[in-house]
């Protein structure tokens, strides 16, 4: 009778726990990849919007100063700041059109707001009308930081993805 009883109490037995908690970790492993490959995703995404405004901005000011050249100066979140802060972006484009402007100064001078540049990404402006993204940061993975990502022309609306 004694025998009875110990058979018909309910529960798991040890190996269908396991199984279930393996099965479990497996399901968790996949989704926290799948969210860091979406996350990473977006952060580009966010950079290529940043890209095009910095090109059409870059665009922008060579049209109203033909003469003006910009540094290979990345912008980031500290030297767009300090750029936009500096002594040199005071100064507007109009008052000496031939010098080397760092690329930062189109903040201060009101051709693009504030990106708010996250710091995953260093953007540059090249030519008068293009403006790239490199990967800086290591939370990106390998395929991205370290390489060009992306660069747009605001003067032929193309854009080149180098992945």
């Amino acid at each position: 009778m004694k025998k009875n009883a110990w058979h018909s109490v309910g529960g798991f037995t040890l190996l269908e726990l396991l199984i279930a908690a393996t099965i479990i970790g497996i399901l968790s492993v996949f989704a926290t990849v799948s969210y860091r490959n979406s996350v990473a995703e977006s952060r580009i995404a966010e950079g290529r919007a940043k890209v095009r405004s910095l090109a059409l901005a870059n665009y922008r000011a060579h049209i109203d100063y033909p003469g003006i050249s910009f540094g290979s100066d990345n912008i980031s979140d500290d030297v767009s700041v300090v750029g936009a802060s500096g002594d040199i972006c005071k100064r507007s484009f109009a008052s000496n059109p031939s010098a080397q402007w760092p690329a930062s100064c189109l903040v201060a001078n009101g051709y693009v707001d504030q990106l708010g540049f996250s710091g995953y990404f260093k953007y540059t402006v090249e030519g008068s009308s293009v403006a790239c993204m490199t990967g800086n940061n290591s939370k990106l993975g390998s395929k991205y930081n370290g390489k060009k990502i992306y660069c747009y022309d605001a003067e032929t609306d193309q854009s080149t993805v180098n992945l």
